[in-house]
C-alpha cells in the first residue's frame, strides 16, 4: 500500500510539477525523437531509460508500444489541465492509474525507493543476469535466449557457453586486426617475422574453425526451445508491438504481419551475406596484396551494400507507416 502511495505521489509530482511550464504547441510539434530520449514527457522517458536496463526483445518492444500511447495521453493531460478542462480529475486518474499499471505489467516496482524518489537505483555492471556479447551475432542469438522458457540452472548453463563464445571471438578480432596491420607478402625476406605471421594465420584459421562450432554448440542448444514470439530482429518486433497497440482490423494487422515477415527475411539475407564477405576477407588475406582485393570479392560486398541499403529503406517506410498509424489512434 505504501509503495502504490508513492507511486501515486511521484506521478502527480511530474504532472503538477516537471509539467507546469506553459504548454508549447509549436515545440511540441517541433519535437523529434532520439534515441536516449524517445518520448516528450520526462516522467515517461526516466521510466524507459530504467527499462532497458532490464528488459530486452520483445519484452522492451511491447513497452516501448506501451509508453508511446502514455506519453500522448500525458501530454492530453498536461494540455488539459492548462486549459482547465479536467476540473473533476478524472482523466487525470486514468492517467496515474495507468501509469502505475504499466510499472507492474513489465516488473520494474522495484526501480522505485522510497528512500531514493528519484527512482535511480542503477544495476550494478557486473551483474551476471545481465551480460552483454558485443558480437551481434551472439548477442542477438542470446536475445533468444533470454525469451525461452529455460530453467535458471539451464540459462546459467548457456551464459557460460556465450562468454566462452565471446571470448574465440575476441581472440580471432585480435588476429584479424594484427594481420590487417602487418602485411604477410612484406615479411617473405624475413625468415624469422614470416614463421610468426604463417603460424599466426594458421592459428587464425583455428579460431575460426572454432568459433563456427561454437555457434553450432549454441543452436543445437536452443533447438528446443521454442520461445512464443512473432520475430527474431527487434526491429521488426518494435514495428509489431506499435501496430498492435492501433485500431487495425484483425485482417490488417495479419497483412502487416506478412510485411513484416518478408522484411526479417531480408534483414536475414543482408547479414548471411555481409558474413560471407567477412568470411572472404579472412580466406583472401594471404593472396591479397596492397588492400586490392579480386573482382569477385568486391561484387560480394557491392551486393551487401546493395542489401543494406534496401533494408534501411524499407525499414524508414514501414517505421513511418506505424508512426503515422500510432499518431492517428491516439490523436489529441
Amino acid at each position: 500500500m505504501q509503495f502504490v502511495l508513492f507511486i501515486t505521489f511521484l506521478a502527480v509530482y511530474f504532472t503538477r510539477n516537471v509539467y507546469g511550464n506553459k504548454y508549447s504547441k509549436d515545440l511540441n510539434n517541433n519535437w523529434h525523437e532520439n534515441e536516449e530520449n524517445p518520448f516528450r514527457m520526462k516522467k515517461v522517458n526516466l521510466l524507459w531509460e530504467k527499462a532497458k536496463k532490464r528488459l530486452e526483445g520483445p519484452k522492451i518492444a511491447d513497452l516501448y508500444a506501451d509508453l508511446r500511447i502514455h506519453d500522448k495521453m500525458e501530454g492530453k493531460l498536461k494540455k488539459m489541465k492548462l486549459d482547465e478542462m479536467d476540473k473533476d480529475g478524472l482523466y487525470e486518474a486514468e492517467v496515474l492509474t495507468r501509469f502505475r499499471n504499466i510499472v507492474f505489467k513489465y516488473g520494474l516496482e522495484d526501480f522505485f525507493s522510497l528512500e531514493d524518489p528519484g527512482w535511480f537505483n542503477e544495476i550494478p555492471e557486473n551483474d551476471k543476469k545481465w551480460p552483454v556479447f558485443t558480437d551481434k551475432k551472439l548477442d542477438k542469438i542470446w536475445k533468444r535466449a533470454s525469451l525461452s522458457d529455460f530453467s535458471d540452472e539451464e540459462i546459467d548453463k548457456l551464459r557460460e557457453e556465450f562468454r566462452h563464445q565471446q571470448m574465440k571471438i575476441d581472440e580471432l578480432n585480435t588476429l584479424k586486426s594484427y594481420f590487417d596491420e602487418n602485411d604477410i607478402h612484406e615479411q617473405k625476406n624475413d625468415e624469422a617475422k614470416y614463421a610468426i605471421l604463417k603460424d599466426k594465420k594458421s592459428n587464425m584459421k583455428e579460431i575460426n574453425h572454432a568459433v563456427k562450432e561454437g555457434y553450432m554448440k549454441l543452436e543445437t542448444m536452443m533447438k528446443d526451445s521454442n520461445p512464443d514470439v512473432s520475430f527474431k530482429d527487434s526491429r521488426v518486433y518494435k514495428l509489431w508491438a506499435l501496430i498492435k497497440k492501433t485500431n487495425l482490423s484483425e485482417e490488417e494487422l495479419q497483412s502487416f504481419k506478412e510485411e513484416l515477415k518478408h522484411f526479417e527475411h531480408r534483414i536475414e539475407k543482408h547479414e548471411y551475406i555481409q558474413n560471407q564477405v567477412e568470411l572472404s576477407k579472412v580466406a583472401l588475406n594471404e593472396e591479397v596484396k596492397d588492400g586490392v582485393y579480386p573482382q569477385t570479392h568486391l561484387d560480394l560486398e557491392d551486393k551487401a551494400k546493395h542489401f543494406k541499403r534496401k533494408v534501411k529503406k524499407i525499414h524508414i517506410d514501414l517505421e513511418n507507416r506505424v508512426n503515422k498509424l500510432v499518431n492517428k489512434h491516439t490523436e489529441l
